[in-house]
């Protein structure tokens, strides 16, 4: 496998869905390698991953300094759909952390 790592590290903190990587278009989609979220905030703060507007990875961060953080081997990233965003979905208007290494890869059809 070739690819070049990219990575993002920020914080959002809007209620609802927060684009964390823009879809990558036609032809293409997001592997995960690996990433962690964080509730910055003294509120208790529910934040979904979602492959688009699908619901992936769940976590309640009950109080500030809670994380989640996961990875996956080698050929066994977590591959979202044909040109999906990768969205954060926070409960509640509460500072949130992230970090996420990926890359991008043609998807092919046979």
């Amino acid at each position: 496998m070739n690819y070049t790592a990219l990575y993002v590290c920020d914080t959002t903190s809007s209620a609802g869905d927060n684009e964390i990587i823009a879809a990558s278009g036609t032809g293409q989609r997001i592997c995960i390698m690996s990433f962690s979220i964080q509730n910055e905030s003294a509120t208790p703060t529910t934040m979904i991953l979602k492959d688009g507007s699908t619901d992936r990875f769940r976590f309640l961060g009950q109080n500030q300094g809670d994380s989640m953080t996961w990875g996956w081997g080698l050929e066994q990233e977590w591959r979202l759909a044909e040109n999906s965003a990768l969205n954060l979905n926070l409960s509640g208007a509460n500072q949130c952390g992230y970090n996420v290494a990926y890359f991008i890869e043609n998807v092919y059809k046979s």
